[in-house]
């Protein structure tokens, strides 16, 4: 009890933030993170101290007087020792609970198959990795369905990359959600609640006390009244409207303002809707894996499979449990909490039984538990799928978007778009390939790599099959290649600190299957500030 305590202690915010299921995930996922650069021990910082299961560091380089420049998890001590033990030593002095292990390998020669025999990971982290050996690790990830995040940070350049072949999210946790009231379908349980009041007797006092909910149903009901339509329901703002002049109306406090009746009309726009299957959810069900000829025995799949015959016999999601407060008494709120409780676990149990005859169906073992069906019956909304593209897509069949983008892409005048960024970048990649260096180092004049790097920028370019690929040889100005050379190999601690923490968060993302992970490029701009979103 008490380890559980100092558990919830160590990790109250977080628990705030992804609650006890997305905390035990973590404490479940395994990540390998190869690279011990800045921004990759800046990732591993935010993920040890969230409390991930283990982490596992490939490096084969050793620690230079460069690296103690630029890294915190390095001590002068430490000179000449592997970078991937030496930034496991002070990594695993931040969380006790975290087993942080450093694997000693040459990352120019490291494939995906010995990533893979390292052990079973949730998350692969490639960190300033060139292009050419990130494509081949992440053909071999993509192909094993294990997810992977590429991150890079040059100079004041931050750029992240998502590539994962099939993402299921049990919880976006979309910001302020409409409550989940079915007013246009009442359950039973709350029509019989509504029923035993009676509004025309009610006093001042049980009145201020009744829940906004009754109210709004009070409302419809004499809208139905005055339509002469049983079934009638706001479809208009105008209609809407009228339900906000009604509930002035059933008010018996001649005029004084009460906080059920306030928030009654605040709810208005929200609730006064019509149950459907969002639409995201409604795309999960158009998945080859909700189709009746499906044989997959993925959890999530078999559950959006009894998901989508529920939703097609009932109209509906099942019911979500999770109710606002409401100004009332804590008598009259805790039935409403009941009859809400009750009617989601009678729902999600018709779910479980649909679930359970596709798992004896294709021949798997019980493991869909009641417990767990309810959860994701009570997240039905906010079900999401994110499918993925390799990262050799994107200098295959992607990269003529990127040209087109940057051609076309809008921005302001003299302003430097940030795909512009992107394509540097890959520019860099050609030309350390050629020259074996940076640009900007070695002692050779800027303004010479700043023509090798032109001539690289020329060939990347003219790789695409983009009719737009002469008006994006323009947007890259000399200002931007005189930029590029000068930041040259730098390991700016700024950027890789802001890398290293969105990289985290991404990381937590996929492995607790919560919130939306970026879907899928990331580029950001420190000189601006900006960030911008890509999928090509």
């Amino acid at each position: 009890m008490q380890k559980t305590g100092q558990r919830d202690a160590r990790y109250d915010r977080q628990l705030r933030l992804w609650g006890d299921e997305g905390q035990n995930a973590i404490e479940t996922t395994s990540v390998c993170v190869l690279g011990a650069n800045p921004t990759a021990t800046e990732a591993i910082k935010a993920l040890v101290l969230a409390g991930v299961s283990s982490v596992v560091i490939v490096d084969g380089d050793r620690v230079t007087e460069r690296d103690l420049g630029t890294n915190f998890f390095f001590e002068p001590s430490q000179l000449g020792m592997n970078r991937a033990k030496a930034a496991a030593f002070l990594l695993q002095e931040l969380n006790s609970a975290v087993t942080v292990r450093a694997f000693e390998a040459d990352l120019s020669k490291i494939t995906g198959q010995e990533i893979l025999s390292m052990g079973k990971f949730s998350v692969v982290v490639l960190t300033d990795m060139n292009e050419d050996r990130s494509v081949m690790i992440g053909d071999e990830l993509f192909g094993a369905g294990v997810p992977l995040i590429s991150c890079r940070a040059y100079g004041l350049i931050g750029y992240l990359r998502i590539s994962v072949k099939e993402h299921h999210i049990f919880n976006s946790r979309k910001e302020d959600p409409r409550p989940d009231f079915r007013l246009d379908e009442v359950f039973g349980g709350l029509q019989q609640l509504y029923e035993s009041i009676d509004f025309p007797s009610l006093t001042t006092e049980q009145f201020k006390h009744t829940p906004y909910i009754f109210l709004l149903m009070r409302a419809l009901e004499l809208f139905r009244e005055s339509k002469s339509d049983r079934e009638a329901f706001p479809a208009s703002f105008a209609e809407r409207k009228k339900i906000v002049s009604l509930l002035d109306s059933i008010s018996p406090s001649d005029g004084l303002a009460e906080e059920n009746v306030d928030q009654a009309k605040a709810a208005v726009n929200r609730c006064m809707h019509k149950t459907t299957v969002p639409e995201s959810v409604s795309k999960i069900f158009e998945h080859p894996g909700c189709s009746q000829n499906s044989t997959s025995t993925d959890p999530f799949w078999m559950m959006c499979s009894a998901l989508k015959i529920f939703a097609d016999q009932h109209g509906h999601l099942p019911l979500s449990d999770s109710i606002p407060d409401m100004a009332a008494s804590s008598e009259n709120y805790v039935r409403l909490v009941n009859a809400f409780r009750q009617q989601s676990e009678a729902e999600a149990n018709v779910v479980l039984e649909l679930a359970k005859g596709i798992q004896q169906a294709r021949g798997c073992e019980d493991f869909i538990s009641t417990e767990s069906c309810r959860k994701f019956c009570k997240n039905a909304h906010f079900l999401g799928l994110q499918t993925g593209t390799s990262l050799r897509h994107d200098i295959e069949d992607g990269w003529n978007a990127v040209i087109d983008e940057l051609a076309n892409g809008y921005c302001e005048e003299h302003e430097v778009p940030n795909v512009i960024w992107y394509v540097m970048l890959r520019a860099v990649d050609r030309f350390v390939s050629a020259k074996q260096r940076n640009p900007g180092t070695n002692g050779v004049p800027l303004s010479i790599d700043a023509t090798m790097l032109e001539e690289c920028v020329t060939q990347i370019i003219d790789e695409s099959t983009s009719g737009c690929a002469q008006m994006a040889k323009k947007k890259v100005t000399r200002k931007v290649l005189d930029e590029a050379v000068r930041m040259g190999s730098c390991m700016l601690h700024t950027t890789s600190a802001v890398m290293g923490g969105i990289t985290a968060q991404e990381v937590i993302k996929l492995a607790t299957n919560q919130y939306l992970p970026l879907d899928n490029t990331l580029v950001v701009d420190l000189h601006t500030q900006k960030s911008n979103f890509y999928r090509f």
